[in-house]
């Protein structure tokens, strides 16, 4: 049987910090269910794995910063 390395969860706090976003933003984001979420007791936990997964979904690979001047 294939055993599967254990996942990392965080706090809301946990992963502002990671993520390098605010705590308002975090639950924003899980408020529009585009971050899920496990809920152990009354503590909101999400997974090291989902918010990776978040990140390479709003990747910009290039940009051409012409296009973003403000004219």
């Amino acid at each position: 049987m294939k055993t599967h390395p254990p996942t990392k969860y965080l706090t809301v706090s946990e992963a502002a910090s990671y993520s390098s976003l605010s705590e308002k933003t975090i639950r924003r984001l899980i408020g529009r269910g585009v971050l899920p979420y496990y809920r152990a007791t009354r503590r909101i936990q999400i997974a090291i794995s989902d918010l990776d997964a978040y990140f390479a979904t709003v990747r910009v690979d290039s940009v051409d910063l012409d296009l973003l001047a403000v004219r």
